[in-house]
């Protein structure tokens, strides 16, 4: 047992006495700063979940800021790649190389020639000496005919008239009409041509018809010229729409179309697409809005195919026959595995599901070439959709865009795979695209329509001149003549 010393004693008892009075501050200071850490700890937790919601709004932001640099100024190109193969996704097929023969001129028709002339050679242009051993070599020029005169006829008419004392009224050999000089109907063809199908501004149809014949236009006769051929083509116009309206399937799509007039009913463009024939129907200065679909849809066949994107004015239009584009949905999946905005694992992972996809939407189309089996497809389908089902489930790597197109494919799984219950459906809505990619050019370069009256000329035009000139360019003048002669013919019998 070890003895203290009275000076040991007190010493330990100056230190009890310390700790005493020590013990209560340091405990009220260690409950201070436990206080603090744990404030400290919940602020950083508060600002850690700010910053992963602001890290996922500014990846949000970025790929959105993306998609309109795309949309304003276009993709950037990229030579080391190769181009798209129009469905969605790239084409690593190697193109066979062109022979010698595909880059000449075709050896034009005898039925063709205009004229053939002789060039003989009897002498060297260099010294004089005659020429032996004599070869004729056939070569053809094509030219322009029209360049050294004016493409200008102007008939004079004298025309007769008579009045005829049973009918009560004077007669004339051809009609008169209320202006003494007026346009014949080729040039009024022609108009139509370059305002429609070479998609020439009234500014631009003008130069060139001056170029051309010399003939003055105004704005406001083209204008007439427009009208008057609008009215005429009515008849042709409705046959179209109700043709393509009975048939199987139809495409429909939509884009933006200025009509600047303020009572106008909208700055939308539709489009009805058979798809059979590259025939369309187009409707201009509309909405939207579901009710212009249902319109070009009314009275038509209740049981056809819509082929559509997956724009929510389609939905329940058609029911279970709805086809939904795989063109869009692969496009968007490759937008954002091309995206330089996402960061590196998601990026990556935006590539594995853009190769399954295409993995997906080629075995598709494998078995929409071959013979129409619908038992076999209904086995088919049911294989391609756990594969789109499997590709659709959520992932951790997912963005907010890659997220909501997931979603919206669960919701409508179904409609990807209408065209292999139904014979002869696309499964894109390609051929509306490209029926509409006219439309857009023009109004890039005219900007839209002044006034609704101008929309409502452009339906029947669009519609009736663009499905001509794609049945048939050579026939295109010929067959635009025969429409407008019978609708004449017809407006001229007793009604």
């Amino acid at each position: 047992m070890i003895r203290l010393t009275n000076q040991e004693i007190k010493q330990r008892l100056v230190k009890l006495q310390n700790l005493e009075r020590l013990y209560p501050v340091a405990r009220e200071r260690i409950d201070k700063l436990e206080a603090v850490n744990k404030e400290l700890k919940q602020e950083n937790q508060e600002l850690w979940r700010i910053v992963a919601m602001q890290a996922q709004i500014i990846e949000k932001l970025k790929v959105r800021v993306e998609d309109l640099e795309i949309k304003i100024f276009g993709k950037k190109k990229d030579k080391k790649k190769s181009k798209g193969n129009g469905d969605g996704g790239e084409s690593n097929l190697v193109k066979d190389p062109r022979t010698t023969a595909s880059y000449r001129k075709p050896i034009p028709n005898e039925s063709e020639i205009t004229k053939t002339q002789e060039y003989p050679i009897a002498n060297c242009p260099d010294c004089g000496a005659p020429l032996t051993d004599l070869k004729i070599t056939t070569q053809y020029k094509i030219e322009l005919a029209f360049l050294d005169r004016i493409l200008k006829e102007i008939e004079k008419q004298n025309v007769q008239t008579g009045y005829c004392p049973k009918c009560k009224k004077r007669v004339s050999a051809i009609p008169i009409l209320p202006s003494q000089v007026y346009f014949g109907p080729n040039l009024k063809q022609f108009v139509c041509h370059s305002i429609i199908i070479l998609r020439l501004s009234f500014d631009q149809t003008k130069d060139l018809i001056k170029t051309i014949a010399d003939i003055d236009v105004s704005g406001g006769e083209i204008s007439g010229i427009m009208r008057e051929h609008s009215e005429l083509l009515k008849p042709e116009f409705e046959r179209i729409k109700k043709q393509i309206q009975n048939e199987p399937a139809v495409h429909f799509d939509e884009t933006v179309y200025k009509v600047f007039n303020e009572n106008t009913l909208g700055n939308y463009a539709w489009i009805m697409a058979s798809a059979k024939t590259n025939d369309a129907i187009f409707v201009f200065g509309k909405n939207r809005g579901q009710g212009n679909a249902k319109d070009l849809k009314r009275n038509g066949n209740p049981n056809h195919i819509g082929v559509t994107d997956n724009y929510a004015g389609y939905k329940n239009l058609f029911g279970s026959n709805h086809q939904l584009c795989w063109a869009h949905l692969i496009r968007k999946i490759r937008d954002l595995a091309q995206s330089e905005q996402l960061p590196k694992d998601k990026k990556e992972y935006c590539v594995e599901l853009h190769q399954s996809l295409k993995g997906i939407f080629y075995e598709l189309n494998q078995h929409l070439c071959l013979p129409f089996d619908l038992e076999i497809r209904k086995t088919v389908k049911e294989s391609l959709l756990d594969k789109l089902q499997e590709f659709s489930k959520p992932n951790a790597l997912e963005c907010d865009k890659l997220k909501t197109i997931k979603e919206n494919l669960t919701k409508d799984i179904e409609s990807y795979f209408t065209c292999l219950l139904h014979e002869g459906i696309p499964a894109t809505n390609n051929k509306a695209e490209q029926l509409l990619r006219h439309a857009v050019i023009k109004r890039k370069l005219s900007f839209g329509f002044k006034t609704q009256k101008g929309a409502d000329v452009a339906n029947v035009l669009f519609s009736v001149l663009l499905s001509l000139w794609r049945r048939s360019k050579e026939n295109f003048f010929v067959e635009y003549r025969r429409l407008l002669e019978e609708s004449r013919a017809l407006r001229a019998l007793p009604q």
